[in-house]
């Protein structure tokens, strides 16, 4: 399920993986060579929706409403 931190929507990487019909492997892969930015909140890694649609090249659609977190629960080192 996606999230929102500072309004933006971030995708995991098994949610880029479902929505690319792509391995997880493979999602890492393009956030390492930087086709995709990368964000760590903890230990998880996302992707906000806006580079999936510029990588796509059009707008992805959310099936479920994100999950809202608040900005007093971001950690301060967290830069999205």
């Amino acid at each position: 399920m996606a999230k929102v931190i500072g309004g933006k929507i971030l995708y995991s990487i098994n949610e880029i993986s479902d929505l690319m019909g792509i391995t997880r492997t493979t999602v890492y892969k393009y956030v390492r060579e930087g086709k995709m930015r990368g964000v760590k909140v903890g230990v998880s890694t996302y992707v906000t929706k806006d580079d999936v649609d510029e990588y796509l090249g059009f707008e992805t659609q959310i099936d479920e409403d994100p999950v809202v977190v608040y900005p007093d629960e971001i950690p301060d080192d967290i830069d999205i």
